[in-house]
């Protein structure tokens, strides 16, 4: 699955690793199934310049490059800028640098030496896995625009911590700030017309007990 998005063409991937070797091997193997190299670096600070030069669709970032900043650290200058999924590759790693890594919130982890399907199955998981991030993210966008334009609002109730959320437009017309956290259910008792505050708490109540309407 080399094609990232309907019609974008081949999913573009900087890779970032020390071994020479290693980094020509993993980027035949890439262009094999179909991918685009957008470079090959070894460097931190050429990783995060190709990053902001090239923005490419995936990092496969090296943990241990053997320099004054590791793969974790070069991830998080891209993060701090760049909406880019990260894989990192690691030969050996101990639980306190795998620790840090997952603070970073990557796609995946690959162990050396690399099979040819491990390295399809685990790009192609993360390059869908950021797809669908960013549609429902795009999504997100939309309904905000659509209520702030409608002056409409909407909420979403937590139903094991019984909190309510709100969207910023339903603050404004109630006099909240907006991401509030509402502690209890009685503001929203109080927008619910008095003929059908029954109706809804049957249905909270259905919910909670996981009933289906």
């Amino acid at each position: 699955m080399a094609d990232y998005g309907i019609g974008s063409g081949p999913a573009k991937i900087l890779i970032v690793e020390d071994e020479e070797l290693f980094g020509a091997s993993i980027a035949k193997s890439l262009q094999k199934l179909g991918y685009e190299i957008a470079r090959v670096v070894s460097d931190p600070e050429e990783a995060i310049q190709a990053a902001h030069d090239l923005n490419p669709d995936l990092i496969l970032m090296d943990i241990n490059l053997g320099s004054h900043a590791d793969g974790i650290e070069t991830y998080q200058s891209i993060r701090a800028e760049l909406d880019i999924p990260v894989i990192y590759l690691t030969g050996h790693a101990d639980k306190v640098l795998l620790d840090r890594a997952k603070l970073t919130e990557p796609y995946g982890y690959l162990a050396k030496p690399v099979s040819f399907r491990e390295l399809r199955n685990t790009v192609e998981t993360a390059l869908y896995k950021h797809e669908a991030y960013c549609s429902v993210k795009h999504s997100e966008a939309l309904l905000a625009k659509a209520e702030e334009l409608g002056h409409l609002g909407s909420w979403e109730w937590d139903i094991k911590t019984g909190m309510l959320y709100w969207s910023e437009e339903s603050f404004r017309s109630f006099g909240y700030h907006a991401n509030q956290v509402v502690p209890s259910l009685s503001l929203f008792f109080d927008a619910v017309h008095p003929d059908d505050v029954e109706k809804v708490t049957i249905g909270l109540k259905d919910a909670l007990e996981g009933k289906r309407p």
